[in-house]
């Protein structure tokens, strides 16, 4: 995905595509090329608000769950076609698969 390590790219892009719609839009006399430029203001209007949202909730969470480090858990790395990184935790006791 472009841009996915740097979350405020998209929508900044979006927003100053959106800000330049808005000055091209303010600007014209023309009925028709102002439907389009209204059409094109409500798609980046969209895709501006769903990229913020996006980069606020999924790519880049404030609040990260603390990590297991506790006694007895084991981290393994398995490099198979994708790296693939495991931790365990086994006793005497059966208890059901996580």
């Amino acid at each position: 995905m472009l841009f996915a390590y740097h979350r405020w790219h998209r929508p900044s892009i979006f927003f100053i595509l959106l800000t330049f719609n808005i000055v091209l839009l303010l600007q014209q006399s023309s009925n028709k090329l102002s439907f389009v430029l209204i059409c094109v203001f409500f798609y980046l209007t969209y895709n501006f608000i769903l990229e913020t949202w996006v980069a606020l909730a999924f790519i880049s969470p404030g609040n990260r769950k603390p990590e297991l480090r506790a006694d007895g858990w084991v981290s393994n790395y398995h490099n198979f076609d994708s790296k693939i990184h495991t931790k365990s935790h086994f006793d005497g006791k059966i208890r059901p698969l996580v």
